[in-house]
């Protein structure tokens, strides 16, 4: 979708959610062993992307405006029908992945660290 086409509601531009999903991608590759851009076909309502999660269980996600949803037991399968559907993939590698859990908490609380002593 070109910059032209895309369509602005209560100000907001809506961009492909391949556009969007880049910088989350780039967001979570601390936590997880693997995450790459799925080869499913993305489309204006939702695009997947692959991961395995460090304890080792691989995975294909759809994100759409609804959320993320695991809809595959391995990558580039679509053969679970009715996941559950996170508000943001923080919220189901959460659910999904101890491992990630840890990390983020410890990714966090070293941020937290480098703000109070630039205080």
């Amino acid at each position: 979708m070109s910059r032209e086409e895309c369509s602005y509601k209560y100000g907001i531009e809506e961009k492909p959610f391949q556009d969007e999903l880049k910088p989350i991608l780039d967001e979570i590759r601390f936590g997880v062993t693997d995450v790459q851009l799925s080869t499913l076909s993305a489309s204006h309502l939702a695009s997947y992307f692959n991961l395995e999660t460090k304890e080792g269980q691989r995975m294909c996600i759809m994100m759409s405006r609804q959320g993320f949803q695991v809809v595959g037991s391995d990558y580039d399968c679509r053969d679970i029908d009715n996941g559950e559907t996170f508000e943001t993939i923080n919220s189901l590698l959460d659910s999904f992945s101890p491992a990630y859990r840890r990390l983020f908490s410890e990714a966090l609380a070293a941020k937290l660290e480098k703000l109070k002593q630039n205080q």
